[in-house]
């Protein structure tokens, strides 16, 4: 989880006790973190063809109907909506073994609006275009297939702009993680890209005047975000004067 990377980047460089307040904050923010299916993408797609082919023995068929009617009965009782989506996605995953596309697309769809900003939904909309593409829709797959490939190439980046902090290059990292908010708003960790590249900036930089610019466009282009908050209450007040 990207949090839980997050916190550890922070505790393996902290010198300040400041930076404390930053490791409680994405530990916190763990349970409730928007990247709690990161995954390993390509491997999903290596396996997507085990799962889509029709369940031809009997014996399979019965085993999935009977999955199919756990896992509906499970939505009743679905704690959080994280836990709704992977069995909204679970139940399109079996209803597609089950050669059942009208249901599988339903519930693909489902678990892609459940939590849109996730990397559950990502895979959600994949199997949704495949199931558009079999059931001859060609159109609305290859408008979902772009959409996924774009959602992946962003988060990739991202991945790239932690590779690099983890490698000690600070500036490199700061400027990626910039970049990337500013080219992609809609991402959905556009805001703690901003922050990080802020954090890099004040503490891994000593550039306490561009950590300021950062923050300050944290606070103008995300306001409803709890990075923000944490900005509000725990940066800005450290930063004093040079907060703007």
């Amino acid at each position: 989880m990207i949090s839980i990377e997050l916190a550890g980047n922070i505790a393996s460089t902290a010198q300040d006790p400041a930076q404390l307040e930053d490791i409680r904050f994405f530990l916190n923010s763990v349970v409730n973190s928007k990247e709690r299916e990161r995954g390993a993408f390509m491997s999903f797609l290596d396996n997507l063809n085990a799962r889509i082919f029709p369940a031809q023995d009997k014996v399979l068929v019965n085993k999935l109907n009977s999955q199919a009617k756990k896992l509906i009965a499970f939505l009743d009782t679905a704690k959080d909506e994280a836990e709704r989506q992977r069995l909204y996605y679970d139940l399109g995953n079996v209803y597609m073994q089950l050669s059942d596309l009208e249901k599988a697309r339903d519930y693909f769809i489902q678990a892609a609006k459940a939590l849109p900003d996730s990397l559950l939904a990502i895979k959600a909309k994949f199997n949704l275009a495949w199931a558009y593409k079999t059931m001859g829709e060609p159109e609305k797959a290859i408008s979902l297939f772009a959409e996924v490939t774009r959602d992946y190439q962003v988060n990739s980046q991202y991945q790239i702009a932690d590779a690099m902090y983890k490698k000690g290059d600070y500036q490199a990292a700061r400027d990626k993680y910039a970049k990337l908010s500013e080219e992609y708003p809609q991402f959905n960790l556009a805001d703690i890209a901003l922050y990080e590249a802020g954090y890099i900036s004040l503490h891994q930089l000593n550039d306490e005047e561009a950590a300021a610019a950062y923050f300050s466009q944290l606070e103008k282009k995300f306001r409803k975000t709890n990075i923000l908050k944490h900005v509000i209450e725990k940066v800005r007040p450290a930063m004093g004067k040079l907060y703007r």
